[in-house]
């Protein structure tokens, strides 16, 4: 994400930049180098255009983030219950093999 921030500045000042190139070179030369000072306008333009495209991605970017960062917290909350019902199961049949094994050995005790 920081590289759209520092991007989109440096961007915007190309475009200025080519715009004055543009405009000062319109001034100083004559109709046939029109066709220099308006394909530097169509750069500029473009230009923006890249700028915009580099908005939504960074918009997108930041959605897609924020859906992770959300399926993530829920897959650790579910991960951290299943967990402790793991741990409750593992408990009551761990006493239940207590019980079993005394009755195990109390039935073969009464042989």
């Amino acid at each position: 994400e920081s590289w759209v921030t520092g991007s989109r500045p440096l961007l915007q000042g190309h475009a200025e930049q080519l715009m004055a190139l543009a405009t000062e070179l319109n001034e100083q030369l004559g109709t046939e180098e029109e066709g220099v000072t308006q394909a530097i306008r169509e750069l500029a333009q473009r230009i923006d255009g890249h700028q915009g495209a580099l908005q939504r991605y960074a918009d997108a970017f930041r959605g897609a983030k924020g859906s992770a960062e959300v399926a993530t917290r829920a897959l650790a909350h579910r991960l951290a219950e299943d967990s402790q019902a793991s741990k409750r199961r593992f408990a009551r049949l761990q006493a239940e093999g207590k019980v079993l094994t005394s009755l195990a050995n109390a039935k073969a005790g009464a042989r």
